[in-house]
């Protein structure tokens, strides 16, 4: 996984317009990265970028899973409003 993210920052890091706006969290870290390039304490790493992006990456992946828990849970407790979640 950490490997995909890698790629997908090269990937980034190649097609980034420093004039536009960003595409997304990765275009805003290496942005920042840039402007912090000359900072030999900057917290704007390829590691931190990497990790951040996973830390992101599975806490959506909990926050969605766990809804889509709860909802089934919830439908099987009520099984009446299984027919109102179409309408």
């Amino acid at each position: 996984m950490r490997e995909f993210i890698a790629r997908h920052a090269r990937d980034h890091a190649r097609t980034l317009d420093p004039r536009g706006p960003p595409r997304d969290f990765i275009d805003a870290f290496l942005a920042q990265r840039e402007k912090e390039k000359s900072n030999p304490h900057s917290e704007f790493s390829q590691e931190n970028l990497e990790l951040t992006t996973l830390n992101l990456f599975f806490a959506g992946t909990e926050t969605v899973s766990s809804t889509l828990r709860f909802g089934i849970a919830f439908l099987m407790r009520h099984p009446h409003i299984q027919g109102e979640t179409p309408k």
